[in-house]
């Protein structure tokens, strides 16, 4: 279903000092959440997240979570990283159900050099994120937009 896959394992352990020593291990803390299931506390490896987190760069994309003897679809909710030193600190992953439409967020992204820019104007986008609603299968990564002709004056619309 999806091209990434994490391996996580169950967590029994919480607190703080806790975290700070399972880190230095290079694991660190997470949680599955969503719909069909109770919350799971998991730990998972830096080196394999910072793997993904580094093939996805920010995309919507699904992600296989293989932990507590069961594979489940999620998506990367939210990251938590220290501000210093940029090192994992916790996530939350959301479990879809792959049969229910969900409401999530897209990125958009401008491809190419408007021509309206080339002749001195400025490009202004105002939308950066869409909002869309579909099947979990069906998320897009990204929405690409293609500004090549775009003279200036014009604009794209999100019906267009």
């Amino acid at each position: 279903m999806s091209k990434f896959t994490l391996k996580a394992e169950p967590r029994e352990w919480t607190g703080k000092e806790r975290a700070k020593k399972v880190r230095r291990e290079g694991i660190f803390p997470a949680i599955v959440y969503g719909p069909g299931a109770e919350p799971s506390s998991i730990q998972l490896s830096v080196r394999e997240m910072e793997a993904v987190l580094s093939r996805i760069h920010g995309e919507k994309v699904l992600v296989s979570l293989e932990h507590g003897g069961k594979t489940e679809q999620v998506f990367i909710r939210n990251i938590q990283r220290d501000p210093v030193k940029s090192k994992l600190l916790h996530a939350d992953f959301y479990r879809v159900d792959m049969a229910m439409e969900l409401d999530t967020k897209i990125p958009v992204i401008g491809l190419g050099t408007p021509q309206g820019v080339k002749m001195g104007g400025l490009l202004e986008q105002v939308v950066r994120i869409l909002d869309v609603r579909c099947l979990p299968s069906k998320v897009p990564p990204h929405i690409d937009v293609k500004l090549d002709s775009l003279e200036i004056g014009q604009s794209i619309h999100v019906r267009d």
